[in-house]
């Protein structure tokens, strides 16, 4: 966020996207946070400047000119990288958030897609699904999450060895094969909605 903004640094990012663009990327997922420091959207834990937040969905591109809530270009935003909240495992704290910040920013741009930046951890509305689950709660539901309106696409991540960690790579796949399933037969049966494995790591 903050290479980009400054105009000496601002070639490193072209230089990337030039790079990335030759190997034939054509989305490039990108994070709008900062802890702390000038122009910060989280100024201290749990303090959230709102003219930020504010500012990224509305802000004028600087070089092309087309506010970010009109440009072709943006897929979706995200309300958040994996929202937990270990105070509430219910889940009904993040989706009253959910609710909240979609409508919220669907008033700001009905254009673009919405999502939730959820892991995929099941929670109460269907009980029997948590057992998918990698042997833990977050505070998160992804059917109730997900069945909110403003929210255009579900997601999912999968992290194998640290969600089942110590278990051998064929139990692990097993685990892998069963969350991606659950998920997208939920999505499209429940959800009626698109599925994206946005994030998934292995060593």
């Amino acid at each position: 966020m903050h290479v980009s903004a400054d105009p000496i640094e601002r070639y490193k990012v072209t230089e990337v996207l030039k790079d990335a663009s030759t190997t034939g990327l054509s989305i490039c997922r990108t994070w709008a946070f900062s802890d702390g420091g000038d122009r910060a959207l989280q100024i201290s834990p749990g303090v959230y400047d709102e003219r930020v937040f504010q500012r990224v969905v509305t802000r004028l591109n600087s070089i092309t000119k087309v506010a970010y809530k009109d440009d072709p270009t943006i897929m979706a935003w995200e309300l958040m990288n994996e929202p937990r909240d270990q105070a509430d495992y219910s889940g009904k704290t993040v989706n009253g958030w959910v609710q909240e910040m979609a409508s919220f920013v669907k008033s700001l741009d009905n254009k673009h897609l919405l999502e939730v930046g959820m892991e995929g951890f099941y929670g109460d509305s269907i009980p029997e699904r948590k057992t998918v689950n990698p042997g833990y709660q977050v505070g998160t539901d992804f059917i109730s999450n997900h069945l909110i309106n403003e929210i255009d696409f579900a997601t999912i991540h999968a992290y194998t060895d640290q969600w089942v960690s110590g278990q051998s790579d064929e139990a692990q796949l097993v685990w892998m094969e069963k969350w991606i399933t659950s998920h997208w037969e939920d999505a499209r049966n429940i959800l009626k909605k698109p599925l994206v494995l946005a994030e998934f790591g292995k060593v």
